[in-house]
């Protein structure tokens, strides 16, 4: 799962940039510095302990978007090392490329580079995106990030934080086929490109959620079943990747879990064969949203039927033999109950005594 930060470039961070060091006085490092308590503490903990292990310098490949939304510029040779006493981002320095010759030029101190890192442990990846308030295009954006950042210098972005900004929220919006996402993007991005490779990370990054998702309810389930609310309960979706639920509770009662990293309103994606099974069956959605580490926040609905009916009369009556695969739904069409939070022990073999009770974590949800 990607690692977002926001860092506020400085005048000797610019100097990774061939022309911002050839016209700077002072300090010139040729490395944007990441800050020890948001790259380290929030990011990679175990950076410290690969780093003394010998593993340091840590190579990763780069990719700069921007700024004025300029298409992917692409590098290979990058570094992330603690050559002093600061984390940096540095290697060789980056030249504008030879058919944008001013590109980076633009940045001044006080413009932002949002970071998406890749890597569980340590970073292997790294999405770039420059953000210059001397661009038109970026003038926007760049406001949203100065109200966020709030005067600080880096800062990892929580789920809600990175949906306010609305761009990787559209991204894993639009790689799961949502039109909403799409046009978002294209709003955006209207002189830039998603390459493939951008895309196809994106639908890598939303299928790794939905599994964490599902492992989430697993825990929850787990739960209920210790406490004595449900008798039993199957993960269906990992015997049938393409079954029309993820859950069997009880034998009867039918649950598709929906899951994402960002905020509760993102939209849903429900395709034709779910919509059948929640006319037809007893079916509960269970919305993980917010998720972390080993926290998410659930709330589930259990009156889905009459919306699935309503929708798939609308659908049926399409002209020419038109079929509709999957419909985008926002969440308020249906009437979830309050949030539960969840955490996951750091082991699974914890003592009855020191898990949570699920009867502690959420009103009674009938499993009928």
């Amino acid at each position: 799962m990607s690692k977002i930060a926001v860092k506020c470039l400085t005048s000797s961070d610019l100097t990774l940039f061939t022309w911002h060091f050839d016209h700077t006085v002072g300090s010139r490092q040729i490395a944007i510095n990441l800050n020890a308590d948001v790259f380290i503490k929030k990011l990679y903990p175990e950076l410290p302990v690969l780093a003394k292990e010998g593993r340091s310098p840590f190579h990763l490949d780069l990719s700069i978007y921007g700024p004025g939304q300029a298409d992917v510029h692409s590098l290979k040779k990058q570094i992330i090392s603690k050559p002093s006493k600061n984390w940096r981002l540095c290697g060789p320095a980056i030249a504008n490329p030879s058919d944008e010759p001013k590109r980076y030029n633009y940045l001044a101190s006080g413009d932002y580079a949002i970071m998406r890192f890749d890597g569980e442990t340590e970073p292997t990846e790294l999405t770039m995106t420059l953000v210059s308030a001397s661009l038109e295009k970026d003038e926007t954006l760049h406001a949203e990030l100065h109200k966020l950042m709030a005067g600080r210098s880096m800062a990892a972005l929580s789920s809600e934080e990175l949906a306010g900004l609305g761009i990787e929220a559209a991204l894993e919006d639009a790689a799961l086929c949502g039109i909403d996402g799409q046009r978002q993007l294209a709003g955006w991005t209207s002189s830039r490109k998603i390459d493939k490779a951008e895309l196809e990370r994106a639908r890598e990054r939303a299928n790794a959620t939905g599994q964490k998702g599902e492992e989430f309810v697993d825990y929850f389930l787990s739960q209920e079943q210790a406490d004595g609310r449900i008798q039993t309960y199957q993960w269906a979706s990992l015997a049938n990747a393409i079954e029309a639920f993820d859950f069997k509770v009880n034998d009867s009662v039918l649950i598709d879990v929906k899951s994402t990293t960002y905020s509760f309103q993102q939209k849903l994606h429900i395709s034709l064969n779910e919509l059948l099974h929640m006319r037809d069956h007893p079916y509960h959605l269970y919305r993980i949203y917010g998720i972390q580490k080993l926290q998410a926040k659930l709330r589930i609905c259990a009156n889905v039927r009459e919306l699935a009916v309503q929708t798939i009369q609308i659908l049926e009556k399409l002209p020419f033999d038109i079929k509709v695969d999957s419909v985008s739904l926002s969440p308020d069409c249906f009437e979830f109950g309050e949030e539960i939070l969840l955490i996951l022990p750091e082991s699974t073999t914890l003592p009855d005594s020191s898990r949570p009770s699920s009867r502690q974590l959420c009103a009674a949800v009938d499993y009928k």
